[in-house]
């Protein structure tokens, strides 16, 4: 019970912290707090120093020497380095730990070689800060770290637990994040990153290129929206029971790779005769086992795989992608899988879809797209029969039609006469209107792509009799009748001439 308590309180702790992190950064236009200590130029730390319940301003260099630890304990550290001009120098190759304080960079400055412990209720603020291969560590706290460009904000290993991180324009080798809730912005990472039941928000350019995994997950959440996943050793994403929404993101290039001879040494006893291939095995652009995945206005390509799904728990969800066959296929299902694969309304590279053996097991991926992505218009309409404003004989009238979608293709057509109920006509070009009254009418051709786009045209056309004419009064009056009239006023004429 006790425990229990104690992991409340520091669930009620980290809450308080993220109420925290959504402050926005500070700015050199805030109010400075009145210091208790200002640190002369050139401060060096050479052994244990323990600043507590103190506001300390850094205006000159500080330096944390090798053996050097810091440790702020309910504390402000404030660096404002505006007063010499340019970026200053904080130098730190000790360590640093923060226990309920906040390190607050007011201007720009650039931190070097430092290992920086955040515990709890520490805020880490460090706006336009340029930082060059560091240590971050993070346990029950909150820190936001905004770099200028990607090349200064540099990280060798970030490892956090139980902690709200956002980066902005940083780098890393490695990131491991433990039951945390982290935002990247323009980030780039060079190895791994592993997200254990934790929360994970990428975008804005992000870019993972790796010599193990892009991204594993483990009982984790991933929101991905228009980063690059490029060149890992192995597979791009791993899902492992969890939960990934990748939207607009490009996926390329990850495979694990081996190489082979073509011939065996004794058949060629010359070196100049072998020749080394490249393998490429089991790698897939993401591995989806017992999670559930939604992939949307996606690029995979390159791949041994471009998605494989495994597991009984996996649901998944792909369309408005370019799935591009790899080495090996473009999708895979295993026959695990208690519910196939949604796969439609993908562009497979060729209008008719994938090749065969590129899609294996439970996928359904009809109808496809017959264009690449994204598509942003509704489908092309026109009737060419009858023209607009026509006079027509017959109560039966051909109606016909082109239709197309580069894209999407062409879900449904109909026709709709005088705003009556809709014709089902899809997959048709003509179609025989019958028994319509005589009159105006108006037709109107509506076109339903499988992005739901719709396109609408009308014509407006006339039905009359054909026996019927119209007199010079305006006023209609059939064949026969005006035949006879003619006929009995030329009979009279006849007479008359006759007569005299």
């Amino acid at each position: 019970m006790v425990s229990w308590r104690k992991a409340l309180l520091l669930m009620l702790t980290l809450t308080l912290s993220a109420i925290c992190w959504l402050v926005p950064p500070a700015n050199a236009e805030e109010e400075i707090p009145e210091p208790d200590l200002v640190l002369p130029e050139g401060y060096t730390i050479t052994g244990e120093v323990t600043w507590e319940n103190m506001v300390v301003l850094v205006q000159k260099n500080l330096t944390i020497g090798p053996t050097g630890h810091l440790r702020l304990v309910n504390s402000t550290l404030i660096i404002d380095i505006s007063q010499i001009g340019g970026h200053g120098l904080i130098v730190i190759y000790g360590r640093a730990e923060l226990l309920n304080s906040e390190v607050e960079c007011v201007s720009s400055c650039a931190v070097v070689e430092f290992e920086i412990h955040l515990k709890p209720g520490a805020r880490l603020l460090a706006e336009e800060t340029r930082l060059y291969r560091c240590y971050l560590y993070g346990e029950w706290t909150s820190a936001e770290i905004y770099a200028p460009s990607a090349r200064d904000g540099f990280f060798f290993d970030i490892t956090i637990k139980d902690t709200n991180l956002t980066l902005v324009n940083c780098r890393a080798l490695r990131f491991t994040a433990w039951r945390s809730n982290v935002m990247l912005k323009g980030c780039e990472f060079r190895r791994e990153l592993a997200a254990h039941s934790s929360n994970i928000v990428i975008e804005s350019s992000s870019s993972f290129r790796s010599d193990s995994w892009g991204i594993f997950l483990n009982s984790s959440t991933l929101v991905m929206r228009g980063c690059e996943v490029v060149g890992a050793y192995w597979d791009g994403i791993v899902c492992y029971r969890s939960k990934a929404f990748i939207y607009n993101s490009t996926i390329r290039d990850n495979a694990y790779r081996y190489y082979c001879l073509l011939t065996h040494p004794h058949d060629y006893p010359y070196y100049h005769f072998y020749k080394r291939v490249t393998r490429f095995w089991r790698s897939a652009g993401i591995a989806c086992i017992d999670s559930e995945l939604v992939v949307q206005g996606c690029w995979l390509f390159s791949n041994p795989y471009a998605i494989v799904c495994d597991g009984p728990l996996t649901k998944a969800e792909i369309h408005w992608s370019g799935i591009l066959g790899g080495r090996q296929g473009s999708l895979k299902a295993n026959y695990s899988l208690t519910q196939p694969v949604n796969a439609t309304l993908n562009w497979w590279g060729r209008p008719k879809g994938p090749f065969e053996g590129d899609v294996t097991g439970r996928v359904l991926i009809w109808p496809w797209l017959v264009g690449p992505p994204p598509d942003r218009d509704p489908p092309r309409i026109e009737i060419t029969r009858p023209s607009e404003g026509d006079i027509l004989e017959g109560r039966d009238i051909v109606i016909e039609w082109t239709v197309s979608d580069d894209v999407a293709g062409v879900r449904k057509v109909e026709l709709i006469l005088d705003g009556g109920e809709p014709i089902n006509v899809t997959g048709h070009t003509n179609y025989t209107l019958e028994d319509i009254p005589y009159g105006r009418h108006t037709l109107v051709l509506r076109a339903v792509d499988w992005a739901g786009r719709v396109a609408e045209t009308s014509r407006s056309f006339e039905i009359r009799s054909s026996t019927e004419v119209l007199s010079p009064a305006g006023i209609s009056i059939s064949a026969g009748l005006a035949t006879s009239g003619l006929v009995a006023t030329a009979s009279l004429l006849w007479l008359r001439k006759k007569r005299y």
